[in-house]
C-alpha cells in the first residue's frame, strides 16, 4: 500500500499531471459546489489539515509530535496555498509519514528478533483517538512495544 501511493506521486510527475491546474480549480470551486458554500479560509484550513491528518494517522502511532508542528506551520496559510496550486504541504506530510512507516517497520522487525516478556502485567490503549502525539523516539518506541 505504501508503495503503491509512492508510485502515485511519482505516477503524476511523470505522466505530467499538472496537479497545479487540479489544485487551484478544486480550491476555486469547491467552495462553490459543496454544499455548505463555506469561503476556502482559515477556519477551513484548519479542519481540512486535523482531518487529513486523522485519516493519514487515525490512531496516533506514526506521526511524532515535533512532524506535527513542522506541518502546522503550514496551515494557517493551506487555503492561499491551495488556490496558488501549491501542494508542497501534503508532499511533506506524505514524505515524513513514509519515513516514520519505514523506522516503525525496522523497529517491529527488531522487537519480533527478540523474546517477549509476558510476564509482565501492563495496559495497551487500542483507540488513540483522543491521546496526543508521542513526544519522543522512547516515547514512541514504548508504544509500539506494547
Amino acid at each position: 500500500m505504501i508503495t503503491l501511493l509512492f508510485k502515485n506521486f511519482s505516477y503524476a510527475d511523470e505522466n505530467k499531471v499538472d496537479s497545479k491546474k487540479i489544485t487551484r480549480t478544486v480550491a476555486y470551486t469547491l467552495p462553490v459546489y459543496h454544499l455548505n458554500r463555506l469561503p476556502l479560509n482559515e477556519f477551513i484550513s484548519t479542519n481540512a489539515f486535523n482531518m487529513f491528518l486523522d485519516t493519514l494517522d487515525p490512531s496516533k502511532s506514526y506521526f511524532l509530535k515535533e512532524d506535527i508542528d513542522t506541518l502546522s506551520s503550514s496551515y494557517p496559510s493551506l487555503h492561499r496555498d491551495l488556490r496558488k496550486g501549491d501542494i508542497s504541504f501534503s508532499k511533506e506530510a506524505y514524505e515524513i509519514l513514509m519515513k516514520r512507516m519505514k523506522d516503525r517497520y525496522d523497529y517491529t522487525k527488531s522487537l519480533l528478533e527478540k523474546e517477549f516478556n509476558t510476564n509482565v502485567d501492563e495496559s495497551y490503549f487500542w483507540d488513540r483517538k483522543e491521546s496526543s502525539w508521542v513526544e519522543n523516539k522512547n516515547e514512541w518506541d514504548e508504544l509500539w512495544r506494547k
